[in-house]
């Protein structure tokens, strides 16, 4: 009868460890997505500003040669 109590326990023991180990993995997949969203959102913004930064160079430019 021990056996049984001590078999289910061992049992339920490994399942919460495998649920915990798979909820640590997921914690961590979503930092690496929050990371790779926070360096697209700054490439994107560097991008629009040197975007910005050329139209406005241009129209200096043909400001000038008006």
């Amino acid at each position: 009868m021990k056996m049984k109590k001590k078999k289910k326990k061992e049992k339920k023991k490994m399942e919460e460890d495998a649920i915990e180990k798979e909820l640590h993995l997921q914690v961590s997949v979503l930092r690496l997505l929050d990371t790779q969203a926070d360096y697209a959102i700054r490439m994107s913004q560097s991008q629009l500003s040197n975007k910005q930064t050329r139209e406005s160079k241009n129209e200096q430019t043909t400001n000038k040669s008006d």
